[in-house]
């Protein structure tokens, strides 16, 4: 009977051992990587630098983009010379074939680039001072600038799409990107993303998730809940 029972926790403990090893999809080291980003179906894109601090300026002499699938299989090795001579690199966004560059510098600068099996290919670039990252709209860009509370969309090669909106606060994504709401006190506006931006909520109170799924929310203003859909 003991037999029996240590057989039966044997095969278990076999049995949990390979579910939880048929979870795993694949892994990647990326001890030796710069900066490094998933996107939504499980691909990696790392970021691979040289420094050359011979002139004493400590800036980046190569610059290698490694895109992995969700198996950890390496797919795509290509050079990224634009990096060459600035002083950092960072990954803002990546989707697929598209990521969006930071380069540190004399000029700090936003890169929109597609990343093709031969080669990085540039589709717009902007200056940091008119231009900070929030997140992706399908395939255009929302940016929110700070001092002046400045939000605008822009498209994929980093051109303005629509007027520039003044908010009342730092938008944040729904809706995967969609729409976005900000706060500044008591006060909640949502804006939705198209060509553009335009405002459907304008309501006292704060901002309360329900079903982000299916753009319910809920405006809270001391006991009053007001129920919304954006």
């Amino acid at each position: 009977m003991k037999k029996y029972v240590y057989l039966l926790a044997f095969l278990t403990l076999i049995s949990v051992s390979s579910t939880i090893s048929a979870a795993v999809l694949g892994t990647i080291n990326l001890q030796d990587y710069e900066d490094f980003s998933h996107d939504s179906v499980g691909n990696t894109l790392a970021i691979k630098a040289e420094w050359d601090d011979s002139s004493g300026d400590d800036l980046i002499s190569s610059c290698t983009f490694y895109l992995f699938n969700k198996k950890g299989t390496q797919k795509i090795s290509v050079n990224f010379d634009t990096a060459i001579g600035y002083e950092d690199i960072d990954i803002l966004y990546f989707e697929k074939n598209w990521a969006i560059i930071e380069l540190s510098g004399d000029e700090d600068k936003v890169f929109s680039v597609k990343i093709t099996k031969k080669t990085v290919v540039t589709l717009g670039e902007i200056l940091t001072d008119e231009f900070h990252y929030r997140f992706t709209s399908g395939k255009n860009i929302v940016s929110y600038i700070n001092s002046g509370r400045t939000c605008q969309l822009y498209n994929q090669k980093l051109e303005k799409v629509g007027s520039a909106e003044s908010l009342i606060g730092r938008p944040h994504s729904l809706n995967d990107g969609n729409y976005f709401y900000c706060e500044d006190a008591n006060k909640i506006q949502i804006y939705k993303v198209k060509k553009g931006f335009e405002k459907i909520i304008d309501e006292a109170g704060d901002y309360k998730e329900i079903n982000e799924q299916k753009r319910i929310c809920c405006i809270e203003n001391n006991d009053y809940h007001k129920i919304c859909k954006y």
